[in-house]
């Protein structure tokens, strides 16, 4: 957007800012920021969405998303806000250059983030899987110390009950928007770290920022003959060996799996893999059998679709399943077959889209995780399909393939 238009933007806000004393109830929806003896704040239903529009418009600012945390820039924001709400005065074209150029001109910092990890196990001091560093901290404080320059004790406090932890590595100008950084990272590791797993595997779970905690179901069930009391205890109870060597193994594709997690120069083929692997991760955490195959299907339809069209018109669905078909199937007779299941499944995932399939199966669930995690294992091993750049490419490819 021109710096004329942003100008024109920032002035539009001023005029719709209204100060608030601290007694004062605000008109729902509404953002409000401290000032003085109250608030200026943007409320009512107009004006909150402007503000929120506008926000995200003079965020979107060359490298600013990718290096700047949006709470951060707004806070420096609304300073503006207040300053020009305060004088009375006009925003200036040299003040708006110079507020950008207060972002711009701080340095881009290599950072090291690292967080406790649960539910692994790290047989070695420290175990690197592409761009994230395990450590078993009851041998790697020393390490971690050394590498991050600070000798100092009260960098573990608060860490004394913590065994393991895992780093990464980003690039930021505020350690809030490096934190956020390395949290998409980390959650990328757990949804890797998920897609190993069987479908039908809740005993085991790595978690860094999203937490599966084990708990107990009670119930007490009474009836006119009887009552009684059952229990049970559901959720990750054992750790993962994150030293075992399957986690490294070339030859299912995990070697490259996390050389990808860590380029930050993907093709489009590239993310769109690991995107699916991130969908199949979401898919192995949660807990309603509907979404979960859902997850699992839409982890294939992210590999497979050529261009952003409706996944549910019936051409494209056609499209996925003949593909699944074309890539696994060894011969006429597979390939039918397997074409035929991915219609079934795909009546199913239309059923729940639509709201007119409540029940699910896990046997539903197992087989549409089963064809994915088969997909996508391909694409991760076999090198003609690692060297597709995009969907379109891959759309050639499988057309060479099906009248081959």
């Amino acid at each position: 957007m021109s710096l004329q238009k942003q100008l024109a933007t920032l002035h539009d806000l001023l005029n719709r800012l209204r100060f608030q004393r601290h007694n004062e109830e605000p008109v729902a929806p509404y953002r409000r920021f401290g000032h003085a003896d109250g608030f200026i704040a943007f409320q009512g239903v107009e004006d909150f969405f402007e503000y929120e529009e506008a926000l995200k418009m003079f965020y979107d600012h060359k490298d600013i998303p990718e290096t700047i945390s949006l709470k951060v820039f707004e806070d420096s924001l609304v300073r503006l806000l207040r300053e020009f709400y305060d004088s009375g005065e006009t925003v200036s074209r040299d003040r708006l250059s110079e507020f950008y150029r207060q972002h711009l001109d701080k340095p881009i910092l290599d950072s090291v983030v690292l967080r406790p990890v649960v539910g692994i196990v790290v047989k070695k001091p420290k175990e690197d899987l592409g761009p994230f560093c395990l450590y078993n901290l009851e041998e790697s404080k020393q390490i971690i110390a050394e590498r991050l320059g600070i000798m100092d004790d009260l960098l573990w406090t608060g860490w004394e009950q913590v065994k393991y932890a895992i780093g990464t590595e980003v690039k930021a100008r505020d350690t809030k928007r490096a934190n956020e950084i390395a949290d998409e990272k980390f959650e990328l590791f757990e949804n890797i770290i998920r897609f190993n797993l069987s479908p039908d595997d809740t005993r085991h779970r790595a978690n860094v920022v999203n937490w599966d905690h084990n708990w107990i179901d009670l119930a007490i069930i009474a009836s006119q003959e009887n009552w009684s009391t059952p229990t049970g205890w559901h959720g990750p109870f054992l750790d993962i060996n994150l030293s075992d060597p399957f986690f490294f193994r070339k030859d299912n594709g995990n070697e490259y799996l996390w050389s990808l997690a860590g380029n930050k120069n993907l093709t489009r083929m590239q993310q769109s893999l690991l995107g699916a692997v991130n969908w199949l991760g979401k898919a192995q955490r949660d807990l309603d059998y509907g979404r979960k195959f859902l997850l699992c299907v839409i982890a294939l339809e992210t590999l497979l679709t050529i261009d952003d069209q409706s996944i549910l018109r019936p051409g494209i669905t056609y499209q996925i399943a003949e593909s699944v078909a074309l890539l696994l199937g060894n011969g006429p007779d597979e390939r039918l077959d397997l074409e035929s299941r991915m219609k079934k499944l795909y009546g199913i995932r239309s059923a729940i889209s639509h709201g007119g399939k409540k029940v699910v199966t896990m046997d539903s669930i197992q087989e549409a995780r089963a064809i994915s995690t088969a997909v996508i294992r391909l694409f991760l091993v076999r090198e003609e399909l690692r060297k597709i750049p995009n969907q379109h490419a891959l759309r050639d490819y499988l057309r060479k393939l099906k009248y081959s």
